[in-house]
């Protein structure tokens, strides 16, 4: 496992209500839906409703659960319409982006000014075009973006550093990469990504996996976006 890849009242008397709803969401290119419940929580003054998303194959001892669970709570993660999240899939290059954007409070509803030549008009199309306007997303340097690709771990973090440093308004770049060189696989890190791992490992957005491994080119799971994502949200 891996823990990679997160009203105001007046006055009056107290009221109680409860509701139980569902809804469906759909994310990017996965025919992705939620199911979410309610519970009331009361205050002298009011009752508030708080929905609360749990799915059936992540129990509530599972390492990423608090991460899968808030994320999808708060509708920036979907789960699928058989009540399952399946958090060990893979993760295309599109849809991390649009749940990263969901996880820093853009509206993935707006249009981009600019996108990839690659970005054709469809559920993604928005979310890749504004990270690339917001300077989150640098494709892959001949003007495409690869959207239906699964994104690997080194990329994941490197757009979530981006995404990171966006939302702080300030950068989190660190001085070296010794932060790295615990791994037994720090030589598999491509060049270009090492100052972005470096700075999400050193700043604990990221962890290493079983036999002391960062896994920068593997891909990264559902679970794995979910906790990053959780992290910087929670930042």
């Amino acid at each position: 496992n891996t823990s990679n890849g997160g009203g105001g009242g007046g006055g009056g008397s107290s009221s109680r209500v409860t509701t139980t709803t569902t809804e469906v969401t759909t994310d990017a290119t996965a025919d992705d839906t939620t199911e979410t419940t309610t519970a009331t929580v009361e205050s002298s003054t009011e009752s508030t409703t708080v929905q609360a998303v749990t799915f059936s194959d992540v129990p509530a001892d599972y390492w990423g659960a608090k991460y899968i669970n808030e994320l999808a709570s708060n509708k920036v993660v979907n789960g699928y319409s058989d009540g399952t999240f399946l958090p060990n899939n893979e993760v295309k290059r599109a849809d991390f982006i649009i749940m990263l954007l969901k996880g820093i409070g853009v509206d993935v509803t707006k249009a981009p000014q600019s996108n990839f030549s690659d970005v054709e008009n469809g559920a993604y199309y928005n979310a890749v075009g504004l990270a690339k306007d917001l300077g989150i997303a640098n494709g892959n340097g001949d003007g495409t973006f690869s959207p239906a690709s699964n994104i690997t771990r080194q990329d994941m973090m490197i757009l979530a550093k981006k995404a990171l440093v966006y939302k702080l308004g300030s950068d989190i770049t660190v001085e070296n990469t010794d932060s790295l060189k615990g791994f037994s696989d720090y030589e598999d890190i491509s060049a270009y990504a090492l100052e972005s791992l470096s700075a999400m490992v050193k700043n604990g957005y990221v962890n290493g996996m079983d036999g002391n491994k960062i896994a920068p080119k593997a891909t990264t799971t559902r679970v794995q976006a979910a906790t990053v994502i959780y992290k910087i949200m929670n930042k």
